[in-house]
């Protein structure tokens, strides 16, 4: 029997290849579910509250740049979470860079969870490792909630 959906659950949109899809969908629909997980627009009427995209692999980061401008044109206002492979070439300096409201990398199922409950409440969640680390921290870790519609407060640096 298939289970009734609130109707104002948010649907989320994850891009992402099969196998990895699977286990990023299970993660966000755990008690309690961050949301209505779909991987085609087609499989809703509605349109996403948040857009998900999990990079299986590295792009040129003028080809990375241009796809997510092309997704963030295409799913106005909806924000764009960027999740990225344990091992990529991309410096933070231009990760920042990046026209999106999230970006992890290689996260576990809490910080995804906590991710897409930051962003669909206006905030904002970067947590990637960074290449040039050799000694602690070995990672960025922000994330910030949307308290007044002007100005984020940071809850979190690591």
């Amino acid at each position: 029997m298939a289970r009734r959906q609130d109707p104002s659950t948010p649907l989320l949109l994850l891009v992402a290849e099969p196998l990895q899809r699977e286990g990023l969908q299970r993660w966000l629909e755990q008690e309690p579910a961050s949301g209505r997980v779909v991987s085609a627009i087609s499989e809703t009427s509605g349109a996403p509250r948040l857009v998900i995209w999990a990079l299986d692999g590295p792009l040129p980061e003028e080809a990375l740049s241009r796809e997510l401008q092309a997704m963030n044109e295409r799913w106005q206002p909806a924000p764009l979470l960027l999740i990225l492979p344990r091992r990529h070439p991309y410096s933070s300096a231009f990760l920042l860079t990046l026209p999106v409201a999230g970006l992890l990398a290689n996260p576990q199922a809490a910080l995804l969870r906590e991710a897409a409950a930051t962003l669909l409440a206006g905030g904002r969640m970067v947590d990637i490792w960074l290449r040039s680390a050799q000694k602690w921290p070995p990672s960025i870790s922000i994330s910030c909630e949307k308290k007044r519609p002007e100005r984020p407060v940071l809850l979190e640096a690591m």
